[in-house]
């Protein structure tokens, strides 16, 4: 009996041997089919990203640099090879590893290390729903005679599976073969955090999936097929929060979307993009901001050309949109793409809203430019706004819209040509430095001079006048200034009042001596601050000062006491502001 139990001990080890050596070498194989797909951005979100690497470069922030660096390298995820029955050669991934794509390559990487690249994929037919993408090699290339087996049968849970792709190490993409089970072979989860929708169905498993894992196959073994595996599913999701959950696209869903996509029926274009007009409209007809759903509907190309503006424009007003402001730069920190997708559609949001805040949007002409493109006109708040529409990628998107995401640079030089005037144009001042000439009623000219400081609601000064000897005014004071900003220069008017002493003669005691003729009292000034944007800091003004000061000694002639207000005047001054 125990010579029995160990030759069955013995076979069973020897197969599990045979077993894991067929399976490890079929293995190495599967890599040949397996590649990682790379992108490049539109050269425009190239150039604003840049400005944001030159800006670290001033400041010394080289984990900055390095991080705007791997950015611009472009995302990458796996995709693998699928021929389908007349020999046609193409790649299948997921919609959100191409979904930010200018242009795409893939490259197979060898045991050995030896790479093949072949760049200028083209996007055969992608879905957003589903999350899958058709990729084919540039030119009609068939590279391969056979590809990948996808499997349409069903699955048992505890099933083995196993994972094969390009996860991101230290930035780079590294290929890895990863195994687990099925855990939920149908299950559906939320699209959000309301849970109130949900996508699926999906194979849920626990062989390795991360982060560039997106778009390759997930396996299971099958005699007869190439590699000895076939794809059951497309990896696609993973949870956050589980330990080991891991979500797949069916391959019998991935399957009926490929054969409905390389066999097209004839589609009347128009009515589809009706379709899709009316499903915007009927979008932005709610009561709440709706530029998360504006930006589903906006192409790659519209998004790249209008960021730079878009963002420039939402940063001038972020004071009064704060949550907004929040949310989209979040956005934009962890995934800049989208981020500036948000951006874009945030503007287009704003350009609709009325005074009173409601968006009412209705169609109106449509039009057929050429094959792909319609120019569309809107009815917005009562005006007419022309957009036109592309099909990317198999979606109807919006290309232009209005003048605010019409790819108009002219927009961006303006607003640049804008904000160095108003930052020339200075007016927040919190130190003043003044003097001029004075003309004093019923005296004639003197000098003025003084020092105002703090801000527009707060404005303190110290302050005089002198006209020799005879005459001088020293007075402490506080006011404020109201700047009314123009094109190239600004109006301020300046309110303030002040406290003070002067010396306005002499006159002769009943002792018969000279004697200084000092008041005090109170003053109040109005007048106007003039400053242009062509010399940054330098003002002038012209203020009227009423002096209501008292003489409480005789009168230089009389020996009486003189209870008349004296020596009013105007100021006409030059300055300049910090």
């Amino acid at each position: 009996m125990i010579r029995r139990m160990c030759g069955v001990f013995v076979l069973v080890c020897l197969t599990a041997l045979t077993a894991f050596a067929q399976s490890g070498a079929q293995a190495g194989v599967i890599r040949d089919y397996v590649g990682v797909i790379n992108q490049t951005y539109h050269p425009d979100i190239v150039s604003y990203i840049e400005k944001f690497k030159a800006e670290f470069e001033r400041q010394g922030n080289t984990d900055a640099i390095r991080g705007v660096d791997r950015f611009l390298e472009g995302p990458f995820g796996t995709g693998f090879v699928y021929v389908a029955p007349n020999g046609d050669n193409f790649i299948i991934t997921n919609n959100h590893v191409i979904a930010q794509s200018y242009s795409l390559s893939v490259t197979f990487e060898k045991v050995g290390g030896e790479q093949t690249r072949y760049d200028g994929l083209t996007i055969v037919a992608t879905d957003e729903e589903i999350d899958i993408a058709i990729l084919a090699f540039p030119g009609g290339q068939k590279p391969f005679q056979n590809g990948l087996t996808i499997s349409t049968g069903l699955v048992d849970e505890g099933t083995d599976v196993f994972s094969a792709g390009f996860p991101s190490l230290g930035g780079k993409p590294v290929y890895q073969f990863g195994r687990g089970i099925v855990s939920n072979a149908s299950v559906r989860i939320p699209k959000d955090d309301t849970g109130d929708e949900l996508s699926g169905p999906y194979i849920q498993h626990t062989a390795q999936v991360d982060a560039g894992n997106s778009g390759g196959p997930l396996l299971i073994a099958q005699a007869g097929a190439p590699a000895g595996y076939a794809v059951l599913a497309i990896n696609t999701l993973g949870a956050y929060g589980r330990q080991a959950a891991n979500y797949s696209i069916p391959g019998s869903t991935a399957m009926e979307y490929i054969n409905a996509a390389l066999n097209p029926q004839p589609v009347n274009e128009r009515e589809a993009l009706e379709t899709r007009l009316n499903a915007f409209i009927a979008e932005m007809n709610v009561p709440r901001a709706v530029y998360k759903d504006i930006a589903k509907y906006l192409s790659y190309v519209c998004v790249a050309e209008n960021t730079e503006y878009a963002i420039s424009e939402l940063e001038d007003r972020r004071s009064s949109n704060r949550m907004v402001w929040n949310d989209i730069i979040e956005t934009f920190n962890n995934y800049p793409v989208n981020g500036m997708r948000l951006a874009v559609a945030w503007v287009m949001e704003n350009s609709m809203r009325s005074s009173s805040g409601i968006i009412r949007i209705s169609l109106g002409d449509v039009r057929e430019i050429s094959s792909g493109e319609y120019e569309v006109t809107f009815t917005v708040n009562g005006n007419a706004v022309e957009s036109r529409w592309v099909k990317e990628y198999g979606i109807w998107r919006i290309n232009t819209f209005g003048s605010v995401a019409a790819g108009n640079k002219s927009l961006l030089a303006e607003k640049e040509r804008q904000r160095r005037r108003e930052d020339a144009l200075f007016t927040d001042y919190s130190l003043m430095l003044q003097g001029g000439y004075t003309q004093v009623f019923e005296r004639g000219a003197a000098i003025n001079a003084a020092i105002r400081f703090g801000n527009r609601s707060s404005l303190y000064s110290i302050k005089a006048v002198f006209n020799g000897s005879s005459f001088w005014q020293a007075e402490l004071g506080w006011g404020f200034f109201l700047p009314i900003r123009l094109t190239n220069f600004a109006v301020m008017p300046l309110f303030g009042l002040g406290f003070g002493a002067m010396k306005s003669g002499t006159y002769i005691s009943n002792f018969g001596n000279d004697e200084s003729d000092i008041r005090v009292g109170v003053s109040v000034e109005a007048g106007l601050l003039l400053t242009t944007a062509k010399i940054r800091g330098l003002f002038f003004s012209a203020i009227y000062q009423h002096n209501f000061y008292m003489n409480f000694g005789p009168d230089r002639l009389s020996g009486t006491k003189d209870p008349r207000p004296d020596k009013n005047y105007l100021l006409f001054s030059a300055g300049y502001a910090f």
